[in-house]
């Protein structure tokens, strides 16, 4: 995809534009009014990971950037003694989880940045698809936001570090560099979109749609995982997709 990208593919938008991160928001809730987000459905993956963690009893699973609850239900009905909390930024999708959920799991709506659970409080942290690929940084505009949005991607990370206990896991889904098929689906590409960086901003304006999305290489996310304090176990490639499996360190 990158490659075969042209500047006839890149558009703007017309008129004034707010802050990318109330743009971006904005998205996520009138996206959500018709479709969940977390399209890859790596339930085997979670399972397997949840698996390593010992006696289920006391177990605490958190969902960073849930959605509209998939996992959280998936974990619902197949661990019913598993404590389950979903954090997300956008109403629309909490509300969505609550109806699914039917109070088989807690919700929380927070900004990944600064997740408001305790220290050492998880047994297991996922973080699904694009949540990590979405988180922008700092700054007014796009362009601003997408240079601070590396520190911004490491901060979501040492947070999922910081409420992960000792020998806990994780399991981060991302987008794969090179795999990018948004023009397949009639998104249109934004021209401040860095295809060479991973950097896309994606439109349907008609349906009031504009997304940021980072898709990583696989050492791009090994990298970043090793820099904020965890250990790589495992790291498959599913369809357009990485999945990465990692341990607390320091065990």
């Amino acid at each position: 995809m990158v490659n075969s990208v042209k500047k006839k593919d890149f558009h703007a938008i017309k008129g004034e534009e707010k802050p990318i991160q109330e743009v971006v928001k904005a998205s996520f809730e009138r996206f959500c009014e018709k479709e969940d987000r977390h399209r890859g459905r790596d339930f085997d993956i979670v399972d397997s990971a949840l698996s390593k963690v010992g006696k289920l009893g006391g177990v605490t699973v958190v969902d960073v950037g849930c959605g509209a609850g998939e996992y959280l239900q998936h974990l619902h009905e197949k661990y019913p003694d598993v404590s389950i909390i979903g954090v997300d930024f956008a109403l629309g999708p909490l509300k969505k989880a609550q109806k699914l959920g039917a109070g088989g799991f807690d919700l929380v709506r927070a900004d990944a940045l600064k997740i408001p659970l305790g220290d050492s409080s998880a047994s297991l942290v996922t973080c699904m698809n694009t949540t990590l690929g979405n988180v922008l940084g700092a700054g007014t505009d796009f362009k601003s936001s997408i240079l601070n949005a590396p520190e911004s991607r490491k901060t979501v990370l040492k947070e999922m570090n910081r409420i992960l206990a000792p020998g806990g896991y994780a399991v981060i889904s991302v987008y794969e560099r090179g795999k990018e098929h948004y023009m397949e689906y009639g998104w249109k590409i934004h021209q401040d979109s860095v295809p060479e960086r991973g950097d896309w901003r994606i439109l349907k304006e008609r349906q009031g749609l504009d997304f940021y999305s980072h898709w990583f290489s696989a050492e791009e996310l090994k990298d970043l995982l090793k820099s904020t304090n965890f250990e790589l176990v495992e790291m498959r490639e599913r369809d357009s997709r990485l999945i990465a499996v990692a341990r607390k360190s320091g065990m």
